[in-house]
């Protein structure tokens, strides 16, 4: 038990951004390098006491996440000024994500000795980061970050514009520089940490969904 929970905790604690400040996130390349040896170990660890609590540990981890995400972005379309700062926290985020499905797609899952030989073949092939695309129904982790929270974000800026007021006069006045900011998070969080080219094109399906989700209710 202590080791499935000290393999969870690693899992759940996992940060490689350095785009907003984290107590986790990693600074030299040596303590980078330290991170995904300590995950991948929690991985491996995981999916050999049981497949499905290596899942449920990742989708715990993208869940909360989200919910962070969704929090503080609704926040800060209720306070503009802080807006620009909790986006980079949410690409920070999704930095992680992208992170994170790389070391999966990088690992393969381990040969358990408790399956037969019949079973070996099955397992060594693919990688870890098969069952959790299959779970969450995605093609990309990164893609299901930015579309379940434009999903979430829709309805709550909806409700901001219902309710009237200095708030959805400034969200009318600055929706220009909202969207600008909405879809540059989106750009600069799905990029691996420390990566600073950009891939003509990619992304730019999320980044639409999550300017729609904002802007869709904002109108003209």
């Amino acid at each position: 038990t202590s080791l499935r929970n000290r393999a969870q905790q690693i899992i759940r604690e996992f940060s490689m951004s350095s785009l907003a400040s984290s107590a986790t996130a990693p600074t030299t390349y040596d303590q980078s390098e330290e991170t995904k040896s300590r995950t991948t170990s929690a991985l491996l660890t995981l999916q050999l006491l049981n497949p499905r609590l290596l899942v449920a540990a990742l989708q715990t981890y993208l869940r909360a996440s989200l919910t962070s995400s969704l929090a503080s972005v609704g926040r800060a379309l209720n306070s503009l000024p802080i807006l620009d700062r909790t986006l980079l926290e949410v690409s920070a985020r999704c930095q992680n994500i992208v992170a994170l499905e790389k070391l999966l797609n990088n690992t393969k899952p381990p040969h358990s000795p408790l399956s037969g030989l019949n079973d070996q073949a099955e397992e060594q092939s693919g990688t870890l980061l098969e069952p959790l695309l299959a779970a969450l129904d995605t093609s990309s982790l990164p893609s299901f970050f930015w579309r379940s929270l434009a999903e979430g974000l829709g309805p709550r800026v909806a409700d901001l514009m219902t309710k009237g007021g200095v708030v959805a006069r400034a969200l009318k006045s600055q929706k220009e520089r909202v969207k600008d900011s909405v879809r540059e998070c989106v750009l600069r969080g799905s990029q691996s940490p420390g990566d600073t080219t950009r891939k003509a094109g990619a992304w730019e399906r999320e980044a639409a969904v999550m300017v729609a989700s904002v802007m869709g209710p904002v109108g003209r």
